[in-house]
């Protein structure tokens, strides 16, 4: 029955009740009418039925909603996106069905949440695994006990931290693994055995070959605490295999001593070492035994070590330059004791003057080297002021001047090198140690600036002027030098500069000229010819110059027979037009040319003769006074 079909009965109903009460005569003083009472309950029975429909719609909403957030739970902890707003139909589907269509999306969801779950699951059982073996190393904190997040980005964290914590155990085995071979090799090598349980285990390590037997021991040392062990077990081995290496080696070092002192053979010696090579305690007993040995022998030949270690503290006194103050200042080296004693301060003497060579090996050879070649130079200076060396009979060396120039070359160059650097190399030593470095008890610095200062004194000598004064009268006569020579010349002095010319000569004349070389047709015109001839007119005209100065009128007819009758013959005047320039005013009197017995000019190999002045570069500044300007 409709809504509308019931409201007419119900009107119907209510009509017939009021007629009826109405007939009866129902008294009206009642203050609800009897279909006021019906209407009343009718409506607290719709209001009741309401009120179950209402919880039951609140019932099945809350737990669609419930539902809905379930499923968004697993959603979220799988890592699936959700909208951020679901959209509202028009019309919403009836709550029934919403719950039925949530229940089985739940049922979905779930089964895909369990399934990472368990994948889940095993990563965390994995990372629990290494946090027993590498204590902290593994990040426990990753591991959720409800609501585990089963989402790609945290099975790939986890993931992640597994792979880390992989590495970080095969690196730790690996490591265990050499660490227990290096412990068994040091065993071996000192001749030690397993005396604890828990070093029979690191030995049961090293035996077993597969990895899977392995796991139980790794897991076992693998961890912060059999890790310290095990270094600390490689920590001693190492530091005893250290004490007896450096017992070996001091005892290997004074045995070497011993045995140079004693003479012993080295077939000897070479049976000793190869019999004692390794570092168990028998060996070390064995070197022990034989330095007891040889110490023995050394305390009754003490007096002959004695004497070889002075003699081996001279060479290193010879090395370090030492004077004889130096030496003296050392008494053990001097003392007539032959005892122990004495021999251990030579022993240690000799370590000190050792260490001292090596660290002053650079200034050393520096040295060496400069002394050394001042030797040379002093040699070479003696050989060389000998002049016989050369001329001396059967002793002929062609080569010997190409050495010694080659050797002063030599000297120049390297010599200033070496002693800039050895300079050098003093002050910084005098800077860092605060001390001179002294060579046969002088400070050698103060040495190269005397040597230096003497040097540059030489130097300045040599480098003042020494020109020679030339004699003024001086001629040399001799042929000219355009042929080949039968007579040796007179020696020719070409000193220059010359303080003052040559006297001058009277002048010559082209005709002359032309008349000399007619003469002597088998002489060339050469460039010595012209400045020979240019020379000569130039002394001739300055020569007539002066004379027509000098000697009154009637001394000209003279003048002219000093050209000769060449001049007179061709109708020529005899030049007395004075030169451009009269350097040589106070030069002697110049001598008239030489005339044969026929009374005719000689010819030009009788007449002239060479002068050394074509061959001066000009006068000094010096000679040159207010007459030679023009």
């Amino acid at each position: 029955m409709s809504l509308k079909d019931f409201l007419p009965q119900l009107n119907l109903r209510i009509d017939k009740l009021t007629r009826l009460h109405h007939e009866m005569g129902t008294p009206d003083h009642h203050n609800n009418p009897p279909s006021q009472v019906l209407l009343t309950a009718i409506l607290k029975f719709v209001d009741d039925y309401l009120a179950s429909a209402s919880a039951q719609h609140t019932r099945l909403r809350e737990e669609a909603n419930e539902l809905q957030r379930s499923i968004h739970s697993y959603k979220h902890l799988m890592g699936e996106a959700l909208a951020e707003t679901e959209k509202t139909p028009a019309t919403p589907p009836p709550l029934y069905a919403t719950v039925q269509e949530r229940l089985q999306e739940l049922s979905i969801v779930k089964k895909h949440y369990e399934k990472r779950l368990v994948v889940v699951t095993e990563l965390y059982d994995q990372i629990k695994g290494y946090s027993g073996s590498l204590d902290d190393y593994a990040n426990m904190g990753m591991i959720m006990h409800e609501n585990i997040n089963v989402s790609l980005s945290a099975v790939t964290a986890l993931e992640e931290e597994i792979r880390r914590c992989e590495s970080e155990y095969t690196r730790r085995t690996h490591l265990v693994d050499h660490t227990v071979n290096t412990i068994f090799s040091l065993w071996t090598m000192l001749g030690i055995s397993p005396q604890t349980e828990q070093e029979c285990k690191l030995q049961q390590l090293h035996q077993f070959t597969h990895a899977k037997d392995k796991i139980p021991l790794y897991n076992q040392w693998i961890n912060t605490k059999g890790m310290q062990f095990i270094h600390q077990i490689q920590y001693q081995l190492e530091q005893v295999k250290q004490e007896r290496e450096f017992r070996q080696q001091e005892i290997t070092q004074r045995l070497y001593q011993m045995w140079d002192r004693l003479h012993i053979e080295q077939e000897t010696r070479h049976q000793f070492l190869t019999n004692s090579q390794g570092l168990t305690m028998k060996d070390m007993d064995m070197y022990e035994e034989e330095l007891r040995r040889l110490t023995r022998l050394k305390e009754e030949r003490v007096g002959d070590f004695i004497i070889s270690t002075r003699q081996e503290l001279a060479c290193l006194w010879d090395q370090l330059y030492f004077s004889e103050g130096e030496q003296r200042q050392f008494g053990p080296a001097f003392s007539d004791e032959y005892n122990e004693a004495t021999l251990m301060a030579l022993e240690d003497e000799i370590a000190r003057l050792q260490l001292l060579v090596e660290n002053r090996k650079h200034i050393l050879e520096k040295v060496e080297q400069h002394i050394n070649m001042l030797q040379e130079m002093k040699d070479f200076e003696n050989t060389t002021n000998d002049p016989s060396r050369l001329f001396g009979k059967g002793q002929r060396d062609p080569g010997r001047l190409l050495r010694e120039e080659k050797f002063r070359k030599r000297v120049q160059r390297e010599l200033p090198k070496l002693e800039r650097e050895l300079r050098g190399a003093l002050i910084e030593f005098e800077t860092t140690t605060k001390k001179e470095f002294l060579v046969y008890g002088e400070p050698y610095l103060k040495t190269l600036e005397q040597r230096h200062a003497v040097t540059d004194d030489a130097k300045q000598e040599d480098s003042e002027p020494k020109t020679p004064k030339r004699a003024l009268d001086e001629l040399c006569q001799r042929q000219p030098l355009t042929g080949p020579r039968v007579n040796s010349p007179l020696r020719t002095i070409f000193n220059t500069p010359q303080p003052k010319r040559a006297p001058p000569m009277a002048p010559l004349h082209r005709p002359l000229r032309r008349q000399l070389s007619h003469q002597n047709n088998s002489i060339e015109e050469s460039p010595l010819h012209h400045a020979r001839e240019r020379n000569i007119k130039e002394q001739q005209e300055q020569r007539l110059v002066k004379r027509k100065r000098r000697s009154p009128p009637s001394d000209l007819p003279k003048i002219h027979l000093l050209v000769g009758s060449s001049s007179t013959d061709h109708g020529m005047e005899p030049a007395h037009k004075p030169h451009k320039r009269a350097r040589h005013e106070n030069s002697p009197t110049p001598r008239p040319l030489p005339t044969t017995a026929a009374g005719s000019m000689p010819t030009s190999d009788e007449f002239f003769s060479l002068h050394t002045g074509i061959f001066d570069d000009g006068p000094e500044l010096s000679d040159m006074s207010d007459h030679d300007s023009p």
